[in-house]
């Protein structure tokens, strides 16, 4: 019985400590300006609605992953985004609020900018060290594929090689 307990205990640590891991350190808007004016950094804004099931799957899978985390947390500067409720923003000395895009759906003027004006949740938005748009991608992907975009992006493969090419090469450190 004891040694029962001990190995619960001890796999109640792991888990514990895991979790505590793969915590992705998110930020606001405002937040990341302060921080890129002091250090510049990528930045990875996830943009979500609190009703989009697909947004929680990727919170889960994707960013709850503790290597995906690690790699997000050492690398870029991270905003998340809620396309629906978020208030008045200043991006880059532009104001963005809520704007109306049917009679019955309020949208987030900036997460229409981020997403190149296509409102698909989740989208993930990628930002270089000056704050401007290098990329916005619609919807869910596996914790592997989303880790391959990372490196891409951070490591300036773009600049040299085509995605196909460099998803050919890339060897995944997520399982």
């Amino acid at each position: 019985m004891k040694k029962r307990i001990r190995v619960l205990t001890g796999l109640f640590f792991l888990l514990i400590s895991q979790l505590s891991f793969a915590q992705v350190q998110w930020m606001s808007f405002e937040q990341m300006q302060e921080a890129q004016k002091k250090a510049p950094r990528k930045v990875i804004v996830d943009i979500y609605t609190d009703w989009c099931g697909w947004c929680k799957k990727l919170d889960k899978d994707v960013y709850g992953n503790p290597i995906v985390a690690e790699y997000l947390n050492k690398n870029f500067y991270l905003v998340k985004f809620n396309a629906e409720k978020n208030g008045p923003v200043v991006f880059k000395g532009e104001n963005y609020g809520l704007v109306e895009v049917n009679p019955k759906k309020q949208t987030h003027s900036l997460a229409l900018k981020l997403m190149n004006n296509r409102a698909a949740y989740p989208a993930t938005a990628m930002l270089n060290e000056n704050l401007e748009l290098y990329s916005s991608v619609p919807g869910y992907m596996e914790a592997k594929e989303f880790e391959a975009m990372l490196v891409y992006f951070n490591e300036n493969y773009y600049q040299t090689q085509g995605w196909k090419e460099f998803r050919e090469k890339f060897k995944p450190r997520v399982q």
